[in-house]
């Protein structure tokens, strides 16, 4: 079962009216134009999202939140842009496209339990195309080796760790990590279906 999140009703709306701007918006940037099409997942209220379509990157997003979503249709519309949102837990991915790089701020183990977040690496992977890049920064509530064998046992290959926002290697003081993973160009599924 699901862990509940708060991402309903008032919370969704105070996230679509002040929370719009960060340091995340520009680091995650440089990874989507290296390689589109992307996917901002847990996209929320469309925070990173939002200013990449109107830049014109070819970016979709998926969060577990209607409401969110609401809002992000909502603020987009508002600026002509019409997004491809997909309202879906990570752990049940199940999107009509693949894409050479999906993205993840801030919602690795977010309303999660182990076990779906686990699935949901290897939904990311079976989302991505042969080559492609997952990249996924986390804070709390799990350990540094602990995703990085995550990602190692839903097939990613090429797992690198660094400082958060600086591509710095990490030191013991850094909590706050961004982690890249990438699909390898001609292997199977996470499940093996190919």
């Amino acid at each position: 079962m699901t862990a509940p999140t708060w991402h309903y009703g008032v919370t969704a709306h105070y996230w679509a009216e002040f929370n719009t701007d960060g340091p995340e918006i520009d680091y995650f940037r440089g990874y989507v134009e290296a390689a589109q099409p992307a996917l901002d997942l847990g996209c929320g209220t469309g925070r990173l999202l939002l200013p990449y379509l109107r830049d014109g990157l070819d970016v979709d997003g998926c969060d577990v939140s209607a409401d969110m979503l609401a809002r992000c249709r909502e603020a987009a519309e508002r600026e002509g842009l019409t997004p491809s949102l997909y309202a879906q837990p990570k752990h049940e991915l199940d999107l009509p496209r693949r894409y050479r790089t999906i993205f993840m701020c801030g919602a690795l183990g977010v309303g999660s339990t182990r076990a779906e977040d686990l699935e949901a690496m290897r939904r990311v992977y079976d989302h991505l195309e042969p080559g492609g890049m997952f990249v996924v920064d986390n804070e709390v509530p799990y350990f540094k080796d602990e995703i990085v064998l995550m990602l190692e046992r839903a097939g990613f290959v090429d797992v690198t760790v660094r400082a958060a926002l600086t591509d710095a290697e990490p030191t013991a003081a850094d909590d706050f990590l961004v982690f890249t993973a990438r699909r390898p160009a001609a292997l199977p599924s996470s499940d093996g279906r190919g």
